[in-house]
Order: C-alpha cells, then structure tokens, then sequence
C-alpha cells in the first residue's frame, strides 16, 4: 500500500515530525508532495537531503523547498566526495524554515 505523510499524520497514525531526514534516490518531489499540508503548516523545522544541483530531479526538490519557505545550506564536510561526474557535487542539503 502507498500512502502519504499528510495522511499519515491525517489519521492519527503519526505525530508530525519536527524535522525529516530524506534518502529515497531521486522520488524526492513525489515524496514532498505527499506532504504539502505538513510543509505548509510550519511544523517542520529542519529537512537533511543528500542532493546535487547537477540532477534535474534534485534541482525540483532545491526549487519546490524553497517555495515553502525552507532555505539551504550545503554541508561542505560531504561536497564533492562521489567521484562520478553524474553525481558531482552530491552532498548534505540542510533546509531549515525561514533561515538561511
């Protein structure tokens, strides 16, 4: 079965998380939008997703945060650590709501 965070938490399965770490490999846009009421609802301080800005789907994800209102920063301790150079640049992207 597949589901979504937003109902998840809608029924009472879940308490809304505080802060989310993701690692689904290149679904993070799908998986954001199962969770668009909790994104919007301010609840969510912080969000760890290992990203690069060379991949389309990654870019999406960078966009669609920050159109929530979350701001990044890049972990610099992991930048450039995937010597593929499809994968350049993968790295520790850490969102947090209203600050940069």
């Amino acid at each position: 079965m597949i589901t979504t965070i937003d109902r998840l938490i809608g029924e009472g399965v879940i308490e809304p998380p505080e802060h989310i770490k993701m690692d689904v490999d290149g679904i993070e846009p799908k998986i954001i939008r199962g969770a668009t009421e909790l994104l919007s609802s301010g609840r969510v301080k912080s969000i760890l997703i290992e990203l690069t800005d060379q991949v389309p789907e990654h870019r999406k994800t960078i966009k669609i945060l920050n159109d929530f209102g979350y701001q990044h920063g890049v972990d610099e301790t992991e930048k450039n650590r995937v010597k593929d150079p499809a994968w350049k640049g993968l790295c520790n992207y850490i969102f947090r709501l209203g600050s940069s």
